[in-house]
C-alpha cells in the first residue's frame, strides 16, 4: 500500500540551487585547504634554491597528492549529486 502511495506522491526533487548549495558546502573546505597547500608549495619550489632534489620530489609528490585528492572529490560530489 505504501508504495502505491509512494508512485502516486513521489518525493519533490532538489531544487537546482539546492544541489549547488549541497555541493559547495561539500567541496569547498576542501578544494580551499588543497589549492592553499598546493599554491603554498609551489612558491616555496620557485623561490627556494637551496632544497635538495629529494626535497623537491617530495614536494611534487605531496602537489600530485593533493591535486588527486581535489579531483577524487569533485568526482564523487559530481556522482552524488548526479543521483
Amino acid at each position: 500500500m505504501r508504495t502505491a502511495l509512494m508512485s502516486r506522491y513521489p518525493e519533490p526533487q532538489p531544487s537546482l540551487q539546492t544541489l549547488n548549495a549541497r555541493f559547495l558546502a561539500r567541496v569547498s573546505p576542501e578544494f580551499r585547504e588543497s589549492i592553499d597547500r598546493i599554491l603554498e608549495l609551489v612558491k616555496v619550489l620557485e623561490t627556494d634554491t637551496e632544497r635538495t632534489p629529494e626535497q623537491r620530489s617530495r614536494d611534487y609528490q605531496t602537489i600530485r597528492a593533493a591535486a588527486q585528492q581535489m579531483s577524487a572529490l569533485l568526482h564523487q560530489a559530481l556522482e552524488e549529486l548526479e543521483n
